[in-house]
Formats: C-alpha cells, structure tokens, sequence
C-alpha cells in the first residue's frame, strides 16, 4: 500500500496510478514474419539449401530459426544440417515431395512458412552390347555387338545450355537440345568399334552443316588421342566437335564416341562453319581418293579453324597424300616389318543405324588439311575418324608438317601393326612406349634430348592428359611417357640421349619388356630381384622427384631430393577438409607406371579443435604412397618418412598435406580410395553458449567404411579432469548435465580396432542461471556445522561456520539471517563470529544460492563453559606403517576436559566427540568421555586424509556449551 506523509493511505496516488495504467496500453512492435524460400525442384541424391534470409522482424530483434519437415517421401530419412541457422540443407534422398517448415521468433512471438522441393528421379536404361537406348526426346546411343561386357546403366538428362558456361568455337552454334549422357561403369570403346550417338534435328532445321558437339570434362576419351606439339597447352573443360551423318530414315545426325563416362558428358546439336553434313546413302569415298597413290591413300581439305582465311588445293592435297606414301616406306625401310599392316578405323562418314544393330563401314586413310592464318604447326591421328590432320598455316605444307605425318603415320601403323592386345586396358597401357616410337622414327634419338625446358609436369608424362581441340582435359586418356623419365633413365645409365630405347622398341612395346630389357642391360643399376625392383622403383623414385622438386637439372644424375612441391610438377586434387565437413572418398585407377597427387587443405577450426584422418586403401600392393606437409618444404623430412598408407593431424589451426599415390606395377592397373571421415558435432553450435542443466549432444560421422561408434567426454577448462559419457551412434543424441563454467566437449568417432580415428573437441560455454532458479544437478548445496545447537551465552562471540557445494563455477555469498531463509541479515560470510544479546530462543538460517540451512539454539544469561582437547595435537600425523595390526585403518585415543562457567572441572559425561573427513560436511557422534578411541578407516580415503575432531562440553548447571575442534591426518598403506 503506498502511504502519505501522513500515514494514511494516498487514495489520490493510486487513482492516478490507475488511471495511468489503463490510459497507456502496451506498445506492440509488431510480429516476426517468416520466410522459408521459394519452392525447388530437384533431382535425387541433390543437396537442397533451404534458406531463411528473407525473414524479417519489424522491431529488429534478432530472429531465431528453427527448420523441420512437415512431410517426406515414403522410405526418407532425410537430416536437416543447420537446422537452428538462418540457411541449411539436406539431401533429397528419395523420390517424390519434402515440405519443410521455417519458424522464427522474436521476442517471444512467433511466425512459420513452408517450401516444397520436389526430387524427380534421373532417365536410366541398360545398354547391351549390339543395342540401342533410345531418350524421350529421341536422343539414341548405341553399342556394336562385342563391343563390351555386361550392360551398362546409360543416363540421358535434358539440360540447359551449356554453352553458357564454356563457350562454343567460333562458328559454331546451337540448333537442338542439350543432353547429358553418363554410364555406370565407365567403358573406352575399342577404336574399331565406337559407340555411337544421334540427335535428333527440330523441325524446320536445315540439315546442311550439322554437327555434335561434345563438352569433355571428366577425363571422357570422347572422340581422338591428344596432338604432340603442345605439352604446355592450357587445361579446362572444351568443346569437340564430331562430324557426323545425317540418316533421313531416323531423322538422326549420328557421330562415333570411344568412351563413357560415369561423371558424364554434355552433347547438342550444333551448326558448324565449314562441315559439309553428308547424307547415309549419298556418300562415295572413293571419290575423295587420290588415284596417284597407289596405296589408296587420300588428302582432304577438312574444316578450318576459328580465323580460318585459307583454303587446300588439289595440289595440297596430292602432296599430303604422297606424305602418307613416304611414310609407309620410310617406316618399312626402318626394318620394322616388310609390310605394315594397315587397320583402317571407322570413319563417321559411312554409318549405317537401325534401332537394334549398328555397323560402321572402315573408311580410307586420310590426311586432312585444316586451313589458318596462323603459323600452326600441329596435327594428330584420330581413330574414331580414320584420319591423320595437319594444320596449314601460313608456311603452307613445309618440311615441319611433313615431319607431322611422319609422326602421326606412326601412331596409325601401331593400331594395325603386328602386336596383340589381350583387353583394351593393355593396349592404353602402352602408349607410352608408343609415343616413344613416333617421336623416335619421327626425329631421330636426339630429338628426347632436353632443349632449355623446365621439368614437365607429371600429370603430361605417364599420366598424359587429352586434347579437346583448343586446350588440354586432365587425364587419364592417352597415357605416354615424355622426356622426362627417358632422360631420367639415360642420367641413371650415363647417357645423355635417348638412344638407349631402341633396343626394348624392336623387341617389344609393353613395360613387362621394357624392363626385361633395362635388366639384363643395365644389370649393376638396374637389376635385383622382385617386383619392387627395376621399371617399378625407377618409377616411383622418378614420380616423387617431380612431385617434390622445383627445378631439376636433367643433365644432374643426382636429381636433388626436397619437399618442395609446385604446381608445375603436378596438377593435385584438391580437397577442403572444413571443420566437421562431409568430405567424400576420392577413389581412383591408376595404370600402370602412373601417379596422382592429392591437396589436403584442413581449414581452420573455429571454436573447435578436431582430429582428422587420411587412409589410403588399395587394389594392388605395387601402390606406393607418402603423406607429408607443406611446412616440411626444404628439408629431407618426407623423404625420411616410410611408404605410409594412413596418416592422422590434430589441426588446430589452417594445415595443408600432399598425398602422393603411385602404381609401381608394370602391367596391372591399381585402384586406391583415399578415405578423409569427417566427424561434426552438430548439437550444441560450435558458437555462442549454453544454459546450464541438461545439455543434448549430437554428432554426425560420414565417410567410414562402417558404422562408427561415438563417444563423448567433457572437462571443465579450469580443472582439467575429463569426463566421459556415451557412447552413442552417428545422429544419436545424448543428455549429459553441465553446470555453469567453459567446458571442452570431445567426440570421437571410430569404426572398429585399427580404424581411422576422428574427433572433433567443441569448446563449450555454460551459462549460469542465477541464484534464484533451480537447475536439476546444479543447484548449490549449504551446511551450518556450528553452532550446533543447545544453549549459549548472552553477548558471548558464537562461531557461524556453513560447509557449501556448487557444481558450476559460479559462487553465491552465504547469509546468515534469522527466523527464516528471506528474514533478517545478519552477517555474510560462510565463517563468522556473532553475538547474541537478547535472551530467548534464536532460529538461524545460512542460505547460499538456492539452497538454505537452519540451526535453533537459546540465548541466556551465564558464562560458557570452556572446552579443550588434550591429546593429540592439532596437525598430527598418524601413518599406516605405525599400525601394523590393523590393515584396514587407524584406531586414535583422544582425550579431553572441560571447565564450567564457575571455573569448576565437568565431569566425563558432560563432554561429547564427533569427528568428519575435512572434505565433508557431516559429523559422526562418537559419544561422551573424558576420553575417546575413534577408529579411521581407509576405505575410500585418498592416501592422506585429513580429519575434523570436535570436543563439545556442556555446562549441566547452565545448560550454555562450549566447542573445541583440531584437524588431524591420516595416512593410509599404498595401494
């Protein structure tokens, strides 16, 4: 009641009070509005964004978020990730519709919104071999018969323009729909034999000058083997333009393809300048033959490049003819063979299609004449085509393009030229012999020597990347080996040329016989028995020469040995290891002799710390592999390091590993996955805190070959003592209560004995809730230990001692008030001495936090009695040793007096023990006596304990009491 100066109460006051109250109604800001995002549409196995940015609160306030589904596909067990952050995600693991609920909040109101994504499952059909899948819209590929084995799962998917992305050459365009094509497995097509794909033309279209072009990204052996007058072309993705056939019947323009691709490769319909589209049926290849050369060789005059000014001539074309004759006796002079037997592919220009059957008619030799203002000086053999291209430039058919079709010849002679191949993978694994071939009978031995050239990358040696047409694709497709491991073996031989390998060229083409012969001609450092000897260290020491060094001097046979890596030796997969991020396994085949490198960037952890692991598993036990860090840059530590499979790094702060992983086996390709599992604690944030009480905890592990199991441990960052609860599986939430304070949660996740461990330690803060609110397992706890009730002096010091307990670190003052936890103050302090001056019954109350505690005791008039223990002395020591009839503690007599308020002795019975651990806040009676053997146990004592006695002595004729009390030590035996 609110009163006056008078004391009565101020009516006028509460009126306006009142008034006041109801003449002011509450100011609303406004509700939240919620924002989920525009509805996706979506394919399965997509990871769909949800995102809430568009939220809004009109006061300001700071928006909270919580994402969940409303509905999911049938067999879904779809996971939102971020599910409390403005944007998260999930995968759309099923077919059909997912309905996802945003709320926010803000000041204690609320708001929801909703987005659907719909996931539509992908086109897939099974390709047999001598069959056709044909698309929706038309789109046909087909196989020949024994083209391959088993069927393929081919994928056909409409897409938008690609060409948006990658820009098509100069004089091509769009007519038709883009499409995606993919295969599970991947499968290289026999050069013979070529899978072959058609679009279909739009209605309206002019058929004239059609083409397909096809976006190799994906190490896809589209349609040619790579040229060789360019090691240092640019990488990334490029067109290819295949020349096809137009066949009326299907309405279909038809183009060969050697390989399919599981990650897929973009194909449309497109215009070309200067391909003149032929027609199945009308065309007569005989009439584009030279009839001067004898051997049915042809010169052509093909499309031009993108500054195309010039065009060939009959003349050009007889001379190019008359190359292909030269080269044919030039390669039969060279003592190969009297008569190379020339095993003409397929040219596009004579295929025959129905839906069930393809047969593609062999086509002549040719030599095609591309026409450019430029001086280019290139050309290759394509056996999708058939075909030998050089291009003319302005030097017109000179000697340097003469010595392209002897090179190119070359590489068509091998194709028919004597050796069998038992699969296509061996005959891939040996082109790197076979580029040596071409460039030897091309140039000569001397032509390997190294002309004031840097270290070519590794990536263009063994495993030698392909040629879209304007740029290099990363490899594998056409591996063979370059100057670099041919020099590297002369340096090792005490050669300084190349001339050394034509001994295993006459005698064989296949690394098996490569180092046959290397053995038994360089015995003394060559030789040695096993697999892990010759052709096979020779390699993997020369790899990890041109991953870890800048710049080797080739003519230096000491080839210097540091952990310098560059971009220049290598073009490594690069993999982000963010903090607790999904990263998937890389798996890859490597053939034989070949190498790949891999970047291993661990980001750095924000308000965590984790334990990351790399494993390396492989097919093959010729795989070879080191791990080490860039921060050994310039020293010899990587190479002190033992071929490793495994490697496991605390990161702590931002790190980079390479992985260097190499097939030493001469004719065997080996598959390896190197293995990065992630492990994220996703409950609580890595950010902000925690109220204390019981606390969820979940983490979510991916990338393990089984499922791991997690546990969990905590430790306060003041005290250092772990803890340790769970464990639990991946998504599995556990309840653990924390008090207030800074904790270190740790995860670990592994997936059984010998498998990689990840962990991922959150640094937790736990808010403290106040004094005044009860937390299950948290609250504070209060003990009065004196006075002990009974009967004390007026005016005399009593000692107000309270023994209290926190979980949390957190610390509330302890008051002493009277007649009720919230009455009167009269001291703060857990050890204070207070006098009471008014005789009369006192109720004291000790309340920390939370938590309180009540003694009752009366006040009179008197003098106190006088306590005093006499033996022992307070801080004595009592050791195990000393009693050694008694294993299981210590027996210690006390003795003690008391003196009354008149000065007069007590006797025994008005004297009374009790005793309690120091760390305790209870004490044990023991009973009265002038003396007292009180027995000390060592059952669950540390090894020195420490003991609280009290002697309290009561005055019979006053009732008033007085207390003494000494601490004493206990040993007990070691365990």
């Amino acid at each position: 009641m609110i009163r006056g100066s008078s004391g009565l109460p101020a009516l006028g006051a509460v009126a306006l009070l009142v008034l006041l109250l109801t003449a002011c109604p509450a100011i609303d800001p406004g509700l939240p509005s919620a924002d989920a995002g525009a509805d996706q549409a979506v394919a399965v196995g997509a990871i769909v964004t949800l995102d809430g940015s568009g939220s809004l609160d009109p006061a300001n306030r700071s928006l909270s978020f919580a994402w969940a589904f409303v509905s999911t596909p049938a067999g879904s067990e779809a996971m939102i990730s971020g599910a409390a952050q403005v944007s998260a995600s999930f995968v759309a693991d099923r077919a059909g519709t997912y309905v996802v609920e945003l709320a926010v909040s803000a000041g204690g109101q609320r708001a929801t919104d909703t987005t659907t994504i719909t996931a539509s499952p992908t086109d897939t059909a099974l390709l047999e071999p001598g069959e056709s899948v044909t698309h929706a819209s038309g789109t046909v590929l087909a196989a020949q018969p024994g083209s391959f084995s088993g069927s393929l799962a081919i994928t056909i998917t409409e897409i938008d323009d690609p060409s948006l992305v990658v820009p098509l050459p100069h004089g091509v365009s769009i007519v038709g729909q883009a499409y995606t094509i993919s295969a599970t497995p991947a499968v290289a097509a026999d050069p013979d034999q070529p899978f072959v794909v058609g679009l279909s033309v739009p209605a309206g279209i002019d058929t004239a000058g059609l083409a397909l072009a096809v976006l190799e990204r994906d190490n896809v052996y589209a349609s040619f083997v790579p040229p060789d007058d360019d090691d240092e072309a640019p990488l990334g993705p490029s067109w290819i333009v295949l020349e096809g056939a137009y066949e009326p019947a299907s309405n279909l323009v038809l183009a060969p393809v050697l390989a399919l691709d599981q990650g897929g490769w973009d194909v449309v319909l497109v215009r070309a300048d200067g391909f003149e589209t032929t027609v199945i049926g009308e065309f007569d290849p005989g009439a584009f033959v030279d009839t001067s050369s004898t051997l049915a060789f042809a010169g052509v005059c093909g499309p031009g490049f993108a500054d195309a000014v010039e065009t060939c001539t009959a003349a050009d074309r007889s001379v190019a003819a008359g190359m292909l004759e030269e080269s044919y006796f030039n390669l039969t002079d060279f003592g190969f063979t009297a008569r190379p037997r020339l095993m003409r592919a397929a040219s596009s220009w004579d295929i025959s299609f129905n839906p069930l059957r393809i047969r593609i008619v062999p086509g002549p030799y040719l030599v095609e004449l591309r026409p450019s203002s430029a001086e280019i000086a290139g050309g290759m053999f394509s056996s999708s085509t058939g075909r030998i291209w050089i291009a003319i430039g302005t030097a017109g058919v000179d000697e340097s393009r003469r010595r392209v079709v002897r090179h190119e010849y070359v590489h068509a002679t091998q194709y028919g030229y004597g050796v069998t191949f038992a699969s296509t993978d061996e005959w891939l694994r040996s082109r790197w012999v076979e580029e040596g071939q071409a460039v030897l009978l091309d140039g000569g031995y001397a032509a390997l020597r190294r002309a004031n050239r840097g270290v070519r990358a590794m990536d263009f040696s063994l495993e030698r990347s392909k040629w879209s047409g304007s740029s290099w694709l990363p490899g594998p497709a056409s591996e063979y080996e370059t100057q670099d491991f041919w020099l590297y073996l002369a340096n090792r031989f005490g050669h300084t040329d190349a001339s050394f390998v034509r001994p295993f060229m006459e005698r064989g083409m296949l690394a098996a016989d490569v180092d046959q012969v290397l053995r038994a001609q360089y015995p003394a450092v060559f030789g040695g028995a096993g697999a892990d000897s010759g052709l096979s260290r020779a390699y993997w020491e020369w790899a990890k020469n041109q991953v870890f060094t800048k710049q080797v001097a080739m003519t230096d046979p000491r080839f210097g040995q540091t952990c310098a890596f560059t971009a220049g030796s290598a073009t490594p997969t690069v993999i982000a290891y963010g903090e607790g991020q999904s990263t998937p396994t890389e798996t890859r085949t490597l053939d034989p002799l070949t190498t790949h490198v891999y970047r291993i960037d661990f980001a750095a952890p924000a308000h965590t710390t984790y334990l990351a692991s790399m494993l390396l598993s492989s097919t093959s036990s010729a795989t070879r592999s080191v791990f080490y860090r860039d921060d050994q840059a310039g020293t010899d530590g990587c190479f002190g390091q033992a071929d490793s499979a495994s490697a496991t790094v605390n990161v702590d702060a931002a790190l980079r590993y390479y992985v260097v992983v190499g097939n030493t086996s001469r004719t065997a390709s080996a598959e390896h996955s190197l293995a990065l599992p992630s492990l994220a604690i996703t409950t609580p944030p890595s950010s902000g805190s925690v109220d204390e009480g019981p606390i969820a905890f979940r983490a979510l592990a991916t990338g393990f070959a089984a499922a791991p199991s997690i546990s969990w441990s905590h430790q306060r960052v003041s005290s250092g003592t772990p803890f340790s609860f769970g464990p639990t599986s991946s998504g599995e939430t556990v309840t653990r209560t924390l008090c207030d304070g800074e904790y270190f949660v740790r995860a670990e996740a592994r997936a059984g004995a010998g498998a990689p461990l990840v962990s991922q330690t959150l640094r937790l803060p736990v808010n403290d809730l106040g004094a005044t609110q009860r937390v299950p397992g948290c609250e504070p706890s209060v003990t009065i230990t004196q006075p002990i009730g009974g009967t004390y002096a007026t005016g005399a010091p009593i000692a107000l001692r309270a023994d209290t307990t926190v979980r949390g670190e957190a610390t509330y003052p302890v008051e002493w008030r009277r007649d009720g936890p919230d009455g009167q103050l009269l001291a703060t302090g857990p050890a204070v001495d207070l006098a009471f001056f008014n005789a009369g019954p006192v109720l004291l109350f000790a309340t920390f936090g939370v938590a309180s505690d009540s003694v009752g005791f009366t006040v009179v008039d008197g003098t106190p009695p006088t306590a005093s223990i006499d033996d022992p002395d307070a801080g004595t020591t009592f050791a195990w040793f000393d009693y050694p009839e008694n294993q299981n503690g210590i027996a210690v007599t006390f003795a003690g007096s008391g003196l009354s308020g008149a000065g007069s002795a007590l006797p025994a019975s008005a004297l009374r023990w009790e005793y309690r651990r120091s760390d305790l806040a209870t004490w044990s009676d023991q009973g009265s006596g002038s003396t007292k053997e009180i027995f000390f146990g060592y059952g669950g004592a540390a090894v020195s304990q420490a003991y609280d006695v009290r002697l309290v002595a009561t005055d019979p004729a006053t009732t008033l009491i007085g207390t003494d009390t000494i601490t004493i030590v206990i040993q007990r035996p070691p365990d």
